[in-house]
């Protein structure tokens, strides 16, 4: 059986955004996509990147699988149990209907269980995002220190006594931005996720 999972994020909301999917035959990776996509809201990035995802399906002529997507909007407006009151999602709407085949099983995971993708769309944004940040901001942002496996203690680019706690394992971070929910994910997480040189003392 194939298995597939897709993933949009978005820094701001709207803000920078990545998708990433990942398509899975008896557990290994035959196609996978992390793309950056300009500056879109989360529910868009999330259409996009099943959309990129159902392109691909079509290209190898894949027609019976199961599409597993963390976003409740996406998977139940898909369905057809949650109304579309956005022309904008409209479209996308239309557009994975266009390609959604019968033998294609779309279902809602919860985040922990959509990690792959979560992280091939992370990894999208902070690729852009690393490219724009200024040289100085981006030593004080990388000298983390690893706490524990996936439990990373960053300090604050605006002043040297806060450190915020980054949580790869759960996707969190303490940084009030994150808290608030007007940034997931954050600058922090995002940088930690994309795998950058730090300093570990």
């Amino acid at each position: 059986m194939i298995n597939c999972f897709f993933d949009g994020a978005s820094s701001g909301n709207p803000g920078p955004a990545g998708i990433g999917a990942i398509i899975l035959d008896k557990g290994e990776k035959i196609w996978e996509i992390s793309r950056y996509i300009g500056e879109k809201t989360n529910n868009e990035a999330e259409y996009i990147a099943l959309i990129e995802l159902l392109k691909e399906l079509q290209r190898r002529g894949i027609e019976s699988c199961r599409i597993f997507g963390d976003s409740q909007l996406v998977i139940n407006q898909v369905t057809g149990n949650w109304r579309i009151n956005y022309h904008h999602l409209y479209k996308l709407w239309a557009q994975v209907h266009d390609l959604l085949k019968e033998g294609h099983q779309l279902e809602w995971v919860p985040r922990e269980e959509n990690k792959l993708a979560d992280k091939l769309s992370t990894q999208a944004i902070a690729k852009k995002i690393t490219e724009k940040t200024e040289p100085a901001n981006n030593e004080r942002l990388f000298r983390a220190k690893e706490l524990a496996p996936g439990i990373f203690l960053v300090p604050s680019s605006r002043n040297i006594q806060t450190a915020y706690v980054v949580d790869l394992n759960n996707g969190a971070c303490t940084c009030p931005a994150f808290i608030s929910g007007k940034k997931r994910p954050c600058k922090h997480f995002i940088a930690i996720s994309a795998g950058r040189e730090m300093v570990t003392t």
